[in-house]
């Protein structure tokens, strides 16, 4: 089954890989460093919050599948999909606030989330919780283990 970081255990689980990570964490496939990933991540997650609009990439027959391989637990695979334009990241930033920004917009979602309060997933389409909890787990994971952790 899935994980999902609406739900507690796996929320503590994901926090403590983010502990694990450093300035000088080397990735191992891409090109964001590890401070690019993070804010990478936290705009993913602010489009769930409303805060960050993104435009509308859904695909017919394509996100429907990949949205019910992620929920049964299928994994974000290097270079399956293209990042979109809105999250592509080649600033350079701070370490530690990008990873502190990133923990309390991971803590809003997750409480939005637990509220159904999320909004419509630019690729997924209308997601509720559940969906949107487990999709975010995917991904967060994909990029923890680009970063060996």
């Amino acid at each position: 089954m899935a994980k999902s970081v609406i739900d507690e255990h796996t929320l503590n689980e994901v926090l403590e890989r983010l502990n694990k990570l450093s300035p000088d964490t080397q990735r191992q496939w891409g090109k964001m460093n590890v401070s690019q990933m993070l804010v990478h991540l936290s705009c993913t997650l602010k489009t769930g919050l409303g805060e960050l609009k993104a435009k509308n990439v859904y695909v017919p027959l394509i996100s429907p599948l990949m949205k019910r391989y992620l929920m049964r637990g299928g994994r974000f695979m290097k270079g399956a999909t293209p990042t979109m334009g809105e999250f592509l990241i080649k600033e350079q930033y701070d370490f530690a606030t990008s990873r502190n920004e990133f923990i309390d917009i991971l803590n809003r979602f997750v409480a939005e989330g637990r509220k159904e309060q999320l909004k419509r997933h630019p690729f997924f389409g209308k997601m509720d919780a559940e969906a949107w909890g487990k999709t975010s787990y995917g991904h967060i994971d994909h990029h923890l283990r680009q970063f060996g952790v």
